[in-house]
């Protein structure tokens, strides 16, 4: 039981570091569309 609550503690510092994964996607997609504009095959 000891180690299941070890793992949540790990895993909250873990939806932390999500919660800015999400508003990089969206970055991303935007970085991609500017090359993809330049590159229209």
């Amino acid at each position: 039981m000891i180690h299941s609550e070890h793992f949540h503690i790990l895993r909250t510092p873990s939806h932390e570091e999500e919660q800015p994964g999400p508003a990089a996607l969206p970055v991303c997609m935007i970085n991609q569309s500017l090359p993809l504009t330049e590159q229209t095959y």
